[in-house]
């Protein structure tokens, strides 16, 4: 799509994927200027930045979309993936206070209610360490330098990732969980997978 359609044009601020599809979205008419992949839902284009201190909300102009392999049907099955979604939706508080109690009985966990915790791996997967919420963290502990990939939050908060330590470098604001930061970008053709290095939770 080379141009967004009428009304739409620097208007966009979320992104639903269904199947295995992958989008392209472009600053500029006939896929020109910077661009962000996703490979997963968007729901606020203001967590993705298109430069230091400028997001992506309100700045898609054309839009590209690929399929995966296998996944002929997927637009077929749309409803399918609404209904699946909203149950994960309905889900999804519950399988967060399920995941922080048990994350709580973890010696690495021991923080209050509200907070974040930082993850090796895509998925909450790998090595991790937690920070409650009013925590900054100059530079992140030791093995874990450029080393996130995923973020999972708890509570009502916000997390600020800085690239260089000390609150130093392009920052990336986040209010929700983040199974891959390779979604995010820090500059056009980098991400932000493993590139944290430190933290603020607030």
């Amino acid at each position: 799509m080379g141009q967004v359609p009428e009304g739409f044009n620097d208007r966009i601020s979320s992104v639903r994927v269904f199947g295995r599809t992958e989008i392209t979205v472009y600053q500029n008419r006939d896929f020109g200027g910077p661009t962000l992949r996703l490979h997963e839902d968007a729901p606020d284009l203001q967590s993705y930045q298109i430069s230091p201190g400028h997001s992506w909300n309100d700045r898609v102009s054309s839009i590209e979309i690929s399929r995966g392999h296998g996944d002929r049907d997927g637009w077929d099955n749309n409803d399918r993936d609404r209904d699946r979604d909203r149950d994960w939706d309905r889900d999804r508080d519950r399988d967060h206070d399920r995941d922080w109690n048990r994350d709580k009985e973890r010696p690495e966990a021991a923080f209050d209610r509200d907070g974040a915790c930082f993850f090796k791996d895509a998925d909450f997967r790998g090595d991790k360490f937690c920070v409650q919420r009013g925590d900054r963290v100059t530079q992140v502990p030791p093995g874990f330098g450029d080393q996130i990939s995923s973020v999972r939050l708890y509570g009502r908060v916000t997390v600020t990732v800085y690239q260089d330590q000390n609150f130093g470098g392009p920052n990336l604001r986040l209010q929700q969980d983040v199974s891959n930061l390779q979604s995010y970008q820090v500059k056009p053709g980098h991400s932000w997978n493993d590139r944290v290095s430190s933290i603020k939770v607030y």
